[in-house]
């Protein structure tokens, strides 16, 4: 009998959820193959599986079953899949197998699975029947025909999938536990959740009653995080797991280097709070040394290049971290990163996302309110901050921005800091100064506007008032030198705002150029002149970090900044 011209029936393998199996020969190719009828008639539903079966196959992973063709049979799809000759690994569960032999091959089904995940592509029917032998007896993974649909087999289906009305399809935790369940069975020759409710699976999860006494604890560990009924406190990727499973066997040396670069990932942290940057560096690449997939380290490294606004860098580093866990919790980040690039409306999107999980994250909030204000919406800004500074008394940014929302959105706002009890705010004082002094600064018509020469209040800068710190500033045609305290310094034409270098007389140089945050091993320079200012033969288009010396070039005029006068060169 043959199912058509090409390919000769033989026998029947079995049946299944999706339809019925046959082995059959290829003719033309003269091999065996299995070919799988499909339930399934209904045509858009009959594309989707094809696609999603096309899209695996194109990823090549050697552990996936080749699909070869299809054809139409009646109404019917047939599917030409590989024969794996020794069976599924059903068949062996006729006896517990032993962790030697189980254990190398669940550490290829999660290696496998996860590359799948990394193309957003999540099985959804992960068991012992999907789980092939090729006659070499190379484990395989079968039947991607539900893949990122709401399906599977009940005791293998993750409690989030029972439970939820609408769950995401390409969460790919829901695939770590199915595999977590059949490592369970393959160990112990049986299936505890079989023919049990949902409540009773989680009650023996949670009572830890799935696995006999005399299996090793670690062992025990990971199928119980990976079957957790909570996915966020499940491996949250299948890659995490074939690491924990491999970790048994590597040699204790290697242990020790990923213990050594987790102690280095705790001390560039302490670093970067205390913004040693060059210590925070040095302890983060020698973490990533010892071991290159260091997902704290890749975290803090792109912390580190966000902090001194190397957006590209930080980037980097976060795209690393994703591709390696694509759960990891990077929206406040990548927000952090839109705003810097000036996309106002993606950055809110993703900080908006953020607080509703992490509603007490100042920074976050402040980043947030920043985005209102570099809109234009500065009533609501100042609506966002005076809700903020209730809720928050202690943080000092809100208050100080809260005052700038106010000021930048009234052409005559009354302005005494002294009566907001703000006397000791000095980015206050510098906004309440340059609307005292507007009228010698800007010509309202046709001049600069107030608030391009105002600054947002970051949240870095909450200590700023416990910092000293002093930086010297060498101007290169006269050779003077100045050493200058002021937390808030800035550099205009002579006569005007600066309180910086007094040889600016001459029009190259705006009346306010630009101003520089000076907070210990926390220096910022804040363009704030259409005249440019460069640093370091860069064009400053808002701020820089600055750190070490620099060269600054301003109209005529060069200059070097030491960002702290006993920093020895």
């Amino acid at each position: 009998m043959y199912f058509n011209d090409n390919y000769l029936y033989i026998k029947y393998l079995g049946d299944g959820g999706y339809g019925r199996v046959a082995l059959a020969r290829d003719v033309l190719a003269d091999r065996l193959v299995a070919i799988k009828w499909l339930k399934e008639t209904e045509i858009e539903k009959q594309k989707d599986i094809i696609h999603e079966i096309k899209t695996v196959a194109s990823l090549g992973l050697p552990n996936v079953t080749s699909f070869y063709h299809h054809f139409m049979r009646q109404k019917n799809i047939c599917l030409v899949m590989e024969y794996c000759e020794n069976g599924s690994l059903r068949d062996r569960l006729l006896k517990p197998i032993l962790p030697s032999v189980a254990l190398p091959w669940f550490e290829i089904l999660f290696e496998t699975i996860h590359n799948a995940h990394l193309k957003n592509i999540v099985h959804h029917d992960l068991k012992p029947d999907n789980i092939l032998f090729t006659i070499n007896d190379e484990i395989k993974i079968s039947d991607f025909g539900v893949a990122n649909k709401l399906a599977g087999t009940g005791p293998y289906m993750s409690p989030e999938l029972i439970r939820v009305s609408d769950p995401d399809l390409k969460d790919p935790r829901t695939d770590v536990y199915a595999l977590g369940v059949t490592l369970a069975e393959t160990l112990t020759g049986r299936n505890p959740f079989i023919g049990k409710p949902l409540p009773d699976r989680e009650r023996l999860i949670k009572e830890k009653q799935l696995l006999p006494g005399n299996m090793p604890v670690w062992l025990k560990n990971i199928i119980y995080r990976a079957v957790e009924t909570d996915p966020a406190l499940r491996f949250q990727s299948a890659l995490e797991m074939a690491e924990a499973i491999r970790s048994q066997y590597v040699p204790a040396i290697l242990d020790t280097k990923l213990i050594r670069s987790g102690n280095l990932v705790v001390k560039a942290n302490r670093y970067l709070k205390n913004h040693k940057w060059r210590n925070a560096y040095n302890a983060l690449n020698a973490a990533l040394v010892l071991d290159e997939n260091n997902l704290g380290a890749l975290r803090s490294f792109g912390q580190y290049h966000l902090l001194q606004n190397n957006i590209a860098e930080a980037g980097n580093y976060f795209s690393r971290l994703l591709k390696l866990n694509p759960r990891a919790e990077v929206h406040k980040e990548f927000g952090w990163m839109q705003l810097e690039s000036g996309k106002h409306r993606e950055a809110i999107s993703l900080l908006n996302d953020y607080l509703q999980r992490n509603p007490n994250d100042t920074e976050a909030h402040n980043l947030l309110a920043r985005c209102f204000y570099e809109l234009g919406l500065y009533e609501q800004t100042s609506q966002y901050l005076q809700e903020l500074k209730k809720t928050f008394p202690g943080i000092k940014c809100f208050n100080t921005n809260h005052y700038l929302s106010v000021l930048s959105a009234y052409d005559d706002p009354y302005v005494n800091e002294d009566s907001n009890d703000e006397s000791s705010d000095i980015f206050i004082k510098y906004y309440s100064s340059l609307f005292r002094k507007g009228s010698r600064c800007w010509d309202k018509k046709n001049g600069p506007s107030l608030t391009s020469k105002l600054i947002f209040r970051e949240h870095r800068f909450e200590k700023i008032g416990s910092s000293e710190n002093a930086i010297e500033i060498n101007h290169t045609k006269t050779g003077k030198k100045y050493s200058i305290k002021d937390k808030i310094i800035t550099i205009g034409r002579n006569g005007y705002l600066g309180n910086g270098i007094p040889d600016f007389t001459d029009t190259s140089i705006s009346r306010l150029h630009f101003l520089i945050v000076n907070s210990k091993n926390d220096v910022w320079l804040y363009n704030l002149s259409q005249l440019g200012t460069f640093v370091d033969g860069e064009a400053i288009r808002k701020k820089k970090f600055l750190h070490g010396l620099h060269h600054i070039k301003s109209g005529i005029h060069e200059f070097t900044i030491k960002t702290n006068e006993e920093l020895l060169l």
